[in-house]
């Protein structure tokens, strides 16, 4: 019959899933002349790999202390897509979920859902008349010529 180990002192905690804390492991980065290990530039992706078959996949508590670890990020002040600049999020990390040897990338950011103005889009104007105008299927202009 298999026992565990005995604890080496009467002070040592007993694992659980709950008490490891998550950072990122890699700063990645994309190619660019001006690069030096030195002074590398804020990184393009911070990457987190969690084996899904020891740890499981982390709970809330650990992705709000994961997104507490990384430095505030907001999205670029030249992106004018909204769906771009929630999804970017003011803090981000790209978790690595490895199971037997399959990687699943996921996005964790921490949106700024009450910084955006939702309700104020601009709508795209619609070319030609009301009734279908605008390079459409109707009739005109033949065969492509």
């Amino acid at each position: 019959m298999l026992q565990p180990p005995l604890p080496s002192s009467p002070s040592s905690k007993p694992f659980t899933p709950s008490s490891t804390s998550l950072h990122p492991h890699f700063s990645v980065h994309k190619p660019n002349p001006s690069f030096r290990k030195t002074a590398p530039g804020t990184p393009e992706y911070r990457v987190c790999v969690v084996d899904a078959r020891e740890q499981g996949f982390p709970t809330l508590a650990q992705l709000d202390g994961l997104l507490d670890s990384v430095p505030y990020d907001p999205p670029p002040e030249t992106e004018q897509r909204l769906y771009q600049r929630l999804k970017h999020g003011q803090k981000n990390v790209l978790l690595a979920v490895v199971d037997q040897g399959i990687i699943s990338f996921i996005r964790v950011a921490d949106a700024a859902f009450s910084n955006e103005k939702l309700y104020e889009r601009n709508a795209r104007s619609r070319q030609g008349s009301k009734r279908g105008g605008g390079r459409g299927r109707g009739r005109g202009r033949g065969r492509g010529r």
